[in-house]
C-alpha cells in the first residue's frame, strides 16, 4: 500500500523541511469509501491507517485527483480527509472547481493545484465561485463563517506548472508554460488584492 512514496519516506522528508504528498490516483469509489456509511472497505482502511501513520511526522499532504463520473467520490474523499485532518492537497487532473473541492477549501485547508492550462489556473487562483458556496451554506456543508472567510482567499495558494513529460501531459513545453503561468499569477495577485502571496512551482518537461 505504500507506493513510490510511502509513510516511511515522508516521515523523513517531512521534519527535514520538505513537503511530500501521497499518492492515491486512479482509486475506485468503492476502494476509497462509501459516502456517508458507516464502513469503508479494506482499501480505504489501509489509505485511512497510513494517513494516521503520518500524523506527527511533519508536513505531508494527500493526492485529491478530479473523478468527474464519480462526484460522490469526491465528497467522500474530503469527507475521509476531514475525518482524519488531512490540512493539505494537491489537487489533479480538475478542469473546474467542484463542490466537494470547495468545501476543503472553506474548511481552512490548504490545495496545492496542479495545471497545465490557463483558464484551469485562473480558476484556481480565483477566489470560490460564489454559486458554490451558497450552495454549499445553504446544505449546512459550510458555516457562514467558513463561507464569509473562504471567500476572500484563493482556491490555491500554490500552483505546480504541469509541463510536457512522459504521463498524462497537454504537450505544453516549460519553456513557454511557465512565463505564462508566471505572468497569469501577478496579474491575479494585483487583481484581488490577497494578503497571501500566490506562489508558482514547475513539474514535467525539465529537458525537453
Amino acid at each position: 500500500d505504500e507506493g513510490v512514496v510511502g509513510s516511511a519516506v515522508i516521515g523523513q522528508v517531512g521534519p527535514a523541511g520538505y513537503r511530500e504528498r501521497r499518492r492515491r490516483g486512479g482509486a475506485r469509489a468503492r476502494d476509497v469509501c462509501v459516502p456517508r456509511a458507516v464502513h469503508v472497505d479494506a482499501t480505504a482502511d489501509v489509505v485511512a491507517r497510513a494517513v494516521d501513520r503520518l500524523q506527527g511526522v511533519g508536513p505531508f499532504g494527500v493526492n485529491f485527483i478530479h473523478s468527474p463520473a464519480e462526484p460522490g467520490l469526491e465528497d467522500a474523499l474530503v469527507d475521509l480527509y476531514l475525518a482524519k485532518g488531512v490540512r493539505l492537497v494537491e489537487a489533479s487532473a480538475f478542469l473546474d472547481l467542484t463542490p466537494a473541492l470547495v468545501r476543503y477549501r472553506l474548511k481552512g485547508n490548504r490545495i496545492v493545484a496542479k495545471a497545465s492550462r490557463v483558464e484551469v489556473a485562473s480558476k484556481f487562483f480565483a477566489p470560490p465561485p460564489e454559486k458554490i458556496v451558497r450552495d454549499l451554506l445553504a446544505a449546512g456543508r459550510v458555516t457562514a463563517e467558513e463561507a464569509r472567510v473562504g471567500s476572500r482567499l484563493p482556491v490555491a495558494e500554490d500552483l505546480t506548472v504541469e509541463a510536457d513529460s512522459g504521463g498524462h501531459t497537454d504537450n505544453r513545453p516549460l519553456v513557454a508554460l511557465l512565463p505564462t503561468m508566471l505572468a497569469l499569477r501577478d496579474r491575479m495577485q494585483e487583481e484581488h488584492g490577497y494578503a497571501v502571496r500566490l506562489r508558482v512551482g514547475a513539474a514535467g518537461g525539465i529537458a525537453t
